[in-house]
Parts: C-alpha cells; structure tokens; sequence
C-alpha cells in the first residue's frame, strides 16, 4: 500500500497519504475504507459522480492561506477527476482536510513545475521541488462542504503512538 510507480516517498509520508486517505473517505462516507494492498490507480472513492484522489502532505503546523499543495506529475492520468489535498500535522496529530480541486484546474502549464525548481515560502524560505509536480495555493481550493454534505461522525479518531486507536474507546481498530 502507499506505492506509486516511482518516487514512493518515506515511510512518513506513506504513512501520512494513507491517514488522510482514511479520515477524508470517513469524513464523506461516515464509516472506514476497506483498503487493499497494491496501486490503487489513484482512485480513493467515489462521490457524488467525482472520483476522488487525496493527497496527504506533511506538515508541524496547521495550513495557511497561501501555503501550496501539490500533486506529483507522474500521476497526471490516473483516473481519479478531482484531486482533494489534506495536511497532516504531526505535532498535534490531527489530519486537515483543505479542500479540492478539478485535476483539469490543476494541471494546467502555469501550475507546473520542473524538479529542482525553487519556489519561495511564506516564511522566506527557499523550497526545492523533489518531482516535477502541479502546485495551487490553498486559498484556490474548494471547500470540503462545497463537494457534497459529509456525514456525521459520531466517534473521534486520535492517533496514539503511530496506531489507529478508537479515542472514546481506546481500542486499536
């Protein structure tokens, strides 16, 4: 699980893709994927007539508006549509859901970048790109509301010593 075919990333950021992949899919479906060893293709699930691909990203803080997300891209025709970005912060333990965007809208020439490329941060740092890869500002994603009304959740999720746990229960899933 967690492999593409090529530049997997760490362990961290594997780890990291298949949480958000988990939280944004109970997020919209209320319940927990079944999910399968191998490539998924780039196909998370289905919703509302989209087909969803999320993309998790590290990070220590919380997201801002102007922070960038981005899609690696090789993975420009994988079947999924619309490609939904998520932070996962790992100091709190807490996965945000940013929101989304049409992979049309996406990968477009003026949001793509080569490998090596420099692209400035908010706090005026240099960022080097690792992958060619798509980039869009928060601030131009769609509003997880704005998909399609997510269901209730009645039971918190909280991540303890790198496991799953059921926080109210506290019992490994």
């Amino acid at each position: 699980m967690g492999q593409r075919s090529h530049f997997n990333g760490t362990f961290e950021q594997q780890r990291a893709g298949l949480i958000c992949q988990v939280e944004n899919y109970r997020y919209y479906k209320g319940n927990y994927p079944i999910l399968y060893p191998g490539n998924d293709g780039g196909i998370d699930f289905p919703l509302n007539g989209y087909v969803i691909d999320t993309k998790g990203m590290l990070s220590k803080g919380f997201y801002q508006p102007g922070y960038r997300c981005n899609m690696l891209a090789c993975q420009k025709d994988y079947k999924a549509d619309t490609i939904f970005f998520c932070g996962y912060n790992t100091d709190k333990n807490i996965v945000e859901l940013l929101g989304w965007v049409p992979k049309k809208k996406l990968c477009t020439p003026e949001n793509f970048r080569k490998k090596n490329t420099k692209l400035p941060m908010i706090n005026g740092d240099l960022f080097t790109v690792k992958a060619d890869s798509y980039f869009i500002e928060t601030r131009e994603l769609n509003t997880p509301e704005s998909l399609i009304e997510p269901v209730k959740i009645i039971e918190p999720v909280k991540i303890i010593n790198n496991d799953y746990r059921n926080y109210s229960q506290g019992k490994l899933f």
